[in-house]
């Protein structure tokens, strides 16, 4: 019996420690909050249920067997039982696609191997304490407690940790305030700071030594990170920032303390955290509070939906008559044709950028690299040779299908853009979306207004997951088809039918992120 039971306790612990990296995901995905690993219960029940249904069946067998007085028959058949059912919810729960794994830093490693020092212990502590047949109940316990060890392993190591982010943030601003060559430029908005990031970056760098955030990187450990890179010969530095909720933007904006700013514009991104619109403004519009005099803001006029008064060193770009802005454009499946007027002149500049909001972004980039000195003709050869940013709008040949991924856009001002894409593409159009999310009270409203523009746009719809409803509604009422309208509960589902559905020359608009409980 002694034998089973370090058996049982043993294949316990190392099925426990499998399981530590599904929590860990949530838990890194929402900011390593205390409470994060709960925020989004469907993914918490997803991924433990059959856990649970698991441990109901050992916890039945268990009182079962006292009837038996636990002969070595029923010992034994019950530790053959456990073994498969605990392999086969195990296999069950880490199999299930995650479309964004866990990134392993330095924090996330620290607390893999505090909760899996948890589980371990909980094992030791259950060898010496629960004696005859009740260390069964470790053995049923130990998987689905697992996941609560991570909770709490998170717990007791976020006071370290957020100590150890502030200083380490606190030594980044620093070494930016001291550093009084370098060009500091923030980047904010509700959409497209990404693209006009990477985009100014191309063109600076034709003249200076540059550095930007990585990647989608815009909070201010993901900044300090980024200034990393940042040396002796670095004269600019271009910093993302995003902001969910009220005092983002002046959290940010004090590590860097940049002297110009982009506004990319101001949509509903959010509401479920700013409540209005009015807030959504007020917190992007709040980076001119930290420009000094001698620097300067870049608005983007087409982004603005409202009568907006700006300050002596604020502008608009982007309409008839700015600084910046672009006329004859021409659209296609390839790219955009356009002419640029920059500071009085006109120039002739092509991309291969998908839609007419990358040109929005490419002229709020030129006004800003103008300004800071580079020349025309880098400028227009910076243009030109631009490359698509992974996940918004990269356009993607799968064979005779063209796939536009465009999961990395998930507001309404975006979901339009994408869709005026995929109406220059030739052939049968198809959208596969989630819909919008992190929209508040307005997410029924703006998924209703998404199906009536998927309607004017696509042949076949593919909805998933739970705004299949409010998208639906919209796509009837625009008239479409409802036989081309297609509900699936997960993209999983809806995957093993794309071979069926795709054809060749279609084009394919994976329209904004897919949770990972929609997975």
């Amino acid at each position: 019996m002694e034998t089973m039971q370090l058996l049982v306790t043993v294949i316990t612990t190392i099925l426990a420690l499998l399981i530590i990296p599904i929590p860990l995901k949530q838990i890194q995905a929402e900011g390593y909050g205390i409470f994060s690993l709960f925020r989004k219960p469907r993914f918490f029940y997803k991924r433990t249920a059959m856990l649970f249904v698991t441990s109901l069946l050992f916890v039945g067998l268990y009182f079962t067997g006292r009837r038996f007085s636990y002969s070595l028959v029923f010992s034994a058949t019950y530790f053959a039982f456990y073994a498969l059912f605990s392999f086969v919810s195990v296999c069950a729960v880490i199999s299930g696609k995650v479309k964004t794994p866990p990134v392993y830093t330095n924090r996330l490693k620290r607390l893999y191997v505090f909760s899996g020092l948890l589980v371990i212990l909980s094992g030791v502590v259950a060898l010496c304490l629960l004696h005859d047949h009740r260390f069964l109940l470790y053995a049923v316990c130990a998987p689905c407690a697992a996941v609560f060890a991570t909770a709490i392993a998170n717990a007791i190591l976020n006071p370290f940790e957020r100590l150890n982010n502030r200083r380490y943030v606190k030594k980044t601003k620093k070494e930016l305030a001291g550093n009084d060559c370098l060009l500091k430029i923030a980047i904010t908005g509700s959409f497209g700071k990404t693209t006009v990031k990477n985009v100014l970056f191309s063109m600076m760098s034709e003249r200076y030594e540059t550095v930007k955030t990585e990647k989608n990187f815009n909070t201010p450990l993901g900044i300090a990170k980024s200034a990393k890179n940042v040396s002796a010969e670095t004269r600019a530095f271009i910093a993302e920032m995003g902001a969910r909720r009220r005092g983002d933007i002046k959290i940010l904006c004090d590590v860097v303390r940049p002297q110009y700013a982009i506004i990319t514009g101001v949509t509903g991104q959010h509401l479920e955290t700013f409540k209005t619109l009015d807030n959504v403004y007020a917190e992007k519009f709040s980076v001119l509070n930290y420009i000094p005099e001698d620097g300067f803001c870049i608005v983007n006029r087409r982004g603005i939906e409202r009568e907006i008064s700006l300050p002596k060193n604020a502008f608009f770009v982007g309409g008839t008559g700015d600084f910046a802005y672009a006329d004859e454009i021409k659209i296609n499946s390839n790219g955009s044709n356009f002419c640029l007027y920059l500071d009085g002149k006109k120039y002739a500049a092509e991309t291969r950028l998908l839609g007419r909001h990358n040109v929005d972004d490419i002229v709020l980039a030129v006004a800003m690299a103008k300004k800071l000195g580079v020349d025309d003709s880098d400028i227009i050869r910076a243009i030109k040779n631009l490359k698509p940013v992974p996940h918004r709008l990269e356009l993607i040949r799968n064979g005779r299908i063209s796939i536009i991924d465009d999961t990395y856009n998930g507001n309404p001002v975006g979901a339009k853009r994408a869709l005026e894409v995929l109406r220059e593409f030739d052939g049968r159009r198809v959208v596969v979306t989630p819909g919008l999310v992190e929209l508040g009270k307005r997410e029924k409203e703006e998924n209703e207004i998404l199906g009536k523009e998927i309607a004017n746009v696509a042949n076949l719809a593919l909805i998933i997951g739970r705004n299949g409803e409010y998208i639906g509604k919209g796509l009837i009422e625009n008239g479409f088809p409802e036989e081309n309208a297609l509900f699936f509960k997960n993209l999983s589902d809806a995957e093993r039918f794309f071979p069926d559905l795709f054809s060749p020359n279609d084009a394919v608009l994976f329209l904004n992120d897919l949770p990972d409980e929609l997975n």
